[in-house]
């Protein structure tokens, strides 16, 4: 499903080229986008990824919008001067539509570190108290059955089993991601391994074909270019066009570095 079907960046020239975000998003590099189910924007540091999803999520009023905080006057007007492009049928975008930041992801990690890190404080607080050598979660729940400790080594056991296997941040995307609705993802892929980042492209990829969602996602991964059988805008460019993904620069970076190393997979 295809909900936000273009985008119509400001026109404006009149404003000073050194002010952001007209000086990343100026007319003469960029006008219109257009998006289908799956569209990815490509290029490296301060090549505009983010900006364009910082404008969209805040033009389209999306969950995870960047507040009046984060940037000045000048950024609110660009964003007024703007226009979107809905779908036909559309009225106004589902309420489940969200922008999710990769600093968003990095903090729910965090959040869940430190969660580990204070239930391990409380069990050897409780191993202490009650006079046991090691610190071992079996032997405190036989000894102190209290329903306080009790939940406490539940949720010590489900941190532990998330945090262990390296799937925190894919876990977080999975649960955020509902059926029938836009998502602006801002490099999805940090802090996952790249065998995660397959199986997030794929779970992208099963939520466009069969749940009716809508994504267009900031990266510079390999496996999510490679993967999705989407739109990829090529932001390095001086003319922002669309690229296939094997001609990006970083791909082919990949692709040189493997290439010489040949022999040792041989």
């Amino acid at each position: 499903m295809v909900y936000l079907r273009g985008f119509e960046f400001s026109k404006n020239i009149d404003m000073t080229q050194n002010i952001y975000p007209y000086n990343i998003l100026s007319s003469n590099r960029l006008d219109t986008m257009f998006f289908d189910s799956i569209t990815l924007l490509y290029g490296g540091n301060a090549s505009g990824k983010s900006s364009i999803l910082n404008i969209l999520a805040n033009h389209c009023q999306l969950n995870g919008l960047v507040s009046s905080q984060a940037y000045g006057k000048p950024f609110f007007q660009y964003v007024s001067e703007c226009k979107a492009v809905f779908a036909d049928e559309i009225v106004k975008l589902p309420p489940e539509s969200k922008y999710i930041k990769s600093e968003d992801i990095l903090n729910e990690v965090k959040q869940v570190e430190d969660k580990k890190t204070m239930l391990d404080a409380y069990i050897r607080h409780c191993a202490k108290t009650l006079g046991i050598e090691s610190a071992d979660e079996t032997t405190i729940e036989r000894r102190m059955h209290s329903v306080k400790l009790t939940k406490a080594l539940e949720n010590l056991e489900f941190s532990k089993e998330k945090y262990s296997n390296g799937e925190v941040a894919f876990q977080i995307l999975e649960d955020e991601i509902k059926p029938d609705s836009l998502y602006l993802l801002d490099e999805p892929e940090t802090s996952l391994s790249p065998s995660n980042q397959i199986k997030l492209a794929d779970e992208i990829r099963r939520s466009a074909r069969l749940l009716g969602c809508q994504f267009i996602i900031a990266t510079h991964s390999p496996f999510l270019l490679g993967i999705l059988d989407g739109k990829i805008y090529d932001l390095d460019q001086k003319e922002i066009t669309e690229s296939k993904w094997y001609d990006l620069e970083n791909i082919r970076t990949y692709y040189n570095f493997f290439k010489e190393k040949e022999i040792c997979f041989q």
